[in-house]
């Protein structure tokens, strides 16, 4: 070991660094300045997020779209 390696590490900065660029990543408008509030804001990111899965859709055979919604009626493929 050498004795003149001088290492600082800040795993709390490091921390709030991480959160504020997931927050950017994902397209967050407004990235807070302090802290706290990166880490509210990204904790509320990770709790609100839909996560991809594949999901089964069914259609009621009633349903009948009204005529200016038709582009977004469709019959999801198999």
């Amino acid at each position: 070991m050498h004795a003149d390696a001088d290492i600082e590490l800040d795993f709390l900065a490091d921390g709030f660094a991480f959160m504020r660029q997931s927050l950017l990543r994902v397209g967050f408008a407004f990235v807070p300045a302090g802290d706290a509030q990166v880490e509210i804001a990204y904790f509320n990111l990770l709790k609100r997020i839909v996560r991809t899965a594949k999901r089964r859709v069914h259609v009621a055979t009633g349903l009948v779209c009204p005529p200016i919604r038709s582009a977004g009626c469709h019959k999801p493929s198999a």
